[in-house]
C-alpha cells in the first residue's frame, strides 16, 4: 500500500508539473494555495520537484536549505533520504553515499523510507564489494540477515496464531541480543501474546540481560501476561534484586497487572517501605488493579502508616474511588485532623466529588473549623464543585457576611464560576451588599475581567461609578466599563481621565477608552492629549 505521505508527494509533483505547463499565464499558481500546504511542506515539495526533474545540483541546495530552515519539520526524514539519493545521482563516491544511507537508517528507523534506504545500501555494498572492498561483504550479510529476520518474524507470528508449536521455539530462537533494538522490541511484543512456559522463561531471560533498559521493561510487562504464580514470583524477586529505579517500578507495575489478591501483602510492604516515592505510589496503583475489599483495607493501612504525602494521597484516592463502605467519615477526619495540610486539601476535594447528601453539611463543618485560609479556600472550592442551588445560596451568604478577606473572596470567585455564563447580576449584588471592602473589590475585579461574550451592564456600571468614592473600587469599575465596548461609557471615562483626583483611576479610564476602541473613544483619547485650559486641575 502506498502511504499517504508518499501519495501526497506524487500529487504535489504533478501539481508542480501542471503549474509549469500553464506558464502562459502572468502568474504561476501558488502551490500552498492549491494544496493547502504549510510553509515547510511548500519548501520541501519545491525541493522534491527538483529531484523529480533530475536537477541534482539545484535539488541538493534546496534540500540543504530546507533542512537548515526547518530542522523539526515532519518532512525532515523525507528530505534526508532524498539528500542521500541526490548525492548518488550527483556522482558522490559510493562509500560516502552508503554512509549517508546508513546514518539515515540509524537516525530514522521508523521512517517510511527506511526500507528504501536499506535496499540502496545493499545495492551499494554489493558494488563496493565487487570493486575490491571486501569489508562490505560483512555489511551485505548483516543487511540480508535483518531483512530475513523481519520476514521470519512475520511468518512465525502467523504460525503461532494458527497454533503451530514449532513456531514458539523458532520465535524464542530468533531473539538475538546483538540484533538491532527495534527488532528485539518486536520479538518481545510477539512473545507477549504467548502463554507457553518456554516463552515466559525466555522473557525472563530478556528482562535480566537485554542491553537496553526499555526492552527489559517491555519484557517485564510481557511476563505479566501469563498471570501465573511463577510470573509474580519472578517479578517480585526482580524488584528486590534490581538496582535501576525505572526497572524496579516496571516490575511493580507488571506485577500489579496480574491482579492476584494473594499479592496484596507484597504491594503493601513496598508502599510502606520503599524510599522511592514513584515506586511506592506504583505499589498503591498495583493494589488498585486487585478487586475486592482486601485491597481497600490495605490502602487504609497505608494511609494510616505511610510517611510520604504522595503515597498517602494515592491510597486515599484508591479508597475514595472504590467507595467500599462509607468513606465520608474517613475523608472528614483527614480533612479536619491530619497533620499534612496537603492531604487535608486532597481529602476536601474528594469529599466534594462524593455523591452523598451529607457532603454540603460536611464541607460547611470543615470550613467553620478550618485553621487557615488555605483550607478555607479548599472547602469553598469543594462546596462549589458539589453544585446545586443550596451550595450557591450558601456561597452567596458567605460572600455577603464575611468581614475579612477570606473566605469571602474565595466565595465570590467560586460563585462567579458556578453562575456562568450569566454571573453579572450576582457579582453586582455582592458589590452592593457585601460587608467587606475586599470582597466588593473582588466582585468588581471579576466583572472587569469578563469574557468577550459576557458584557457587563453599561448603565448600571456608570451609575455605581458616579456614586462610588473608594479609589480602588472606582479603578475596577473603570476597568469594567472598558469591557462593555460601549460608547455610552465614553463620556464618564473621559471625565474621569481628565478630572479624577487619583492618578490610577485616571490611568484606568484612559486604558478603558483604548479597549472600547470606537471612533467616539478615539476622539476622547485625542481630547485628553490636548493641552488643558488655564486653571484646569494638574
Amino acid at each position: 500500500m502506498v502511504s499517504i505521505k508518499k501519495a501526497g508527494l506524487t500529487f504535489i509533483a504533478l501539481a508542480v508539473f501542471a503549474a509549469a505547463l500553464t506558464a502562459v499565464s502572468a502568474q504561476t499558481p501558488n502551490i500552498s494555495e492549491a494544496a493547502g500546504q504549510t510553509a515547510d511542506s511548500v519548501r520541501y515539495n519545491e525541493a522534491y520537484s527538483l529531484v523529480m526533474a533530475e536537477k541534482w545540483a539545484e535539488a541538493g541546495k534546496a534540500l540543504d536549505a530546507f533542512l537548515q530552515t526547518y530542522p523539526k519539520s515532519p518532512w525532515v526524514d523525507d528530505a534526508r533520504f532524498w539528500r542521500c539519493y541526490v548525492m548518488e545521482k550527483s556522482g558522490t563516491p559510493a562509500e560516502d553515499v552508503f554512509r549517508c544511507y546508513q546514518q539515515f537508517v540509524k537516525s530514522y528507523p521508523e521512517s517510511e523510507w527506511s526500507d528504501d534506504a536499506k535496499s540502496n545500501m545493499l545495492r551499494l555494498a554489493q558494488q563496493l564489494a565487487k570493486s575490491g572492498k571486501p569489508e562490505y561483504e560483512a555489511l551485505i550479510r548483516t543487511i540480508d540477515r535483518e531483512s530475513e529476520n523481519e520476514v521470519s518474524l512475520t511468518a512465525l507470528r502467523a504460525l503461532r496464531d494458527i497454533g503451530d508449536k514449532k513456531a514458539v521455539q523458532a520465535l524464542v530462537d530468533l531473539y538475538d541480543p546483538q540484533a538491532n533494538a527495534k527488532f528485539r522490541s518486536r520479538i518481545v511484543s510477539v512473545l507477549e501474546d504467548c502463554e507457553d512456559p518456554l516463552v515466559v522463561k525466555k522473557l525472563m531471560d530478556i528482562a535480566r540481560t537485554d542491553p537496553l533498559v526499555e526492552i527489559r521493561a517491555e519484557a517485564l510487562s510481557a511476563i505479566a501476561g501469563s498471570h501465573s504464580a511463577e510470573a509474580f514470583t519472578f517479578l517480585r524477586d526482580f524488584y528486590r534484586t534490581e538496582n535501576d529505579a525505572d526497572l524496579k517500578r516496571a516490575a511493580i507495575e507488571a506485577a500489579g497487572d496480574i491482579g492476584d489478591p494473594r499479592n496484596i501483602p507484597f504491594f503493601k510492604q513496598v508502599a510502606l517501605n520503599e524510599t522511592n516515592e514513584d515506586i511506592a505510589r506504583e505499589a498503591v496503583s498495583a493494589l488498585d488493579e486487585i478487586k475486592g475489599q482486601e485491597a481497600a483495607e490495605a490502602a487504609q493501612d497505608i494511609l494510616a502508616k505511610a510517611k510520604s504525602f504522595e503515597v498517602r494521597e494515592a491510597a486515599l484516592e484508591l479508597i475514595s474511588e472504590r467507595k467500599a463502605g462509607d468513606v465520608l467519615p474517613l475523608l472528614k477526619s483527614i480533612a479536619l485532623k491530619d497533620e499534612s495540610m496537603d492531604l487535608r486539601r486532597s481529602a476536601i476535594h474528594m469529599i466534594g466529588e462524593q455523591k452523598d447528601k451529607r457532603v454540603l453539611d460536611t464541607l460547611k463543618e470543615i470550613l467553620a473549623a478550618a485553621p487557615n485560609e488555605e483550607i478555607q479556600g479548599a472547602a469553598i472550592e469543594a462546596i462549589a464543585e458539589s453544585g446545586g442551588g443550596v451550595a450557591k445560596a450558601f456561597l452567596l451568604a458567605k460572600a455577603l457576611e464575611s468581614e475579612g478577606e477570606e473566605p469571602g473572596r474565595s466565595a465570590v470567585q467560586a460563585l462567579a464560576d458556578i453562575a456562568k455564563p450569566d454571573n453579572t447580576a450576582i457579582l453586582l449584588e455582592v458589590y452592593k451588599k457585601a460587608k467587606s471592602r475586599d470582597v466588593r473589590l473582588t466582585a468588581l475585579e471579576i466583572l472587569a475581567d469578563h469574557d468577550e461574550d459576557e458584557i457587563p451592564p453599561t448603565k448600571l456600571l456608570i451609575q455605581i461609578f458616579k456614586e462610588e468614592k473608594d479609589p480602588d473600587l472606582r479603578q475596577e469599575i473603570a476597568r469594567a466599563l472598558g469591557e462593555t465596548k460601549s460608547d455610552d461609557a465614553v463620556p464618564v471615562l473621559l471625565d474621569a481621565a481628565r478630572n479624577d483626583a487619583v492618578l490610577r483611576v485616571r490611568t484606568a479610564a484612559v486604558s478603558s477608552l483604548g479597549r472600547i476602541g470606537t471612533p467616539k473613544a478615539k476622539a476622547a483619547l485625542l481630547e485628553i492629549l490636548k493641552k488643558k485650559e488655564p486653571g484646569a486641575e494638574s
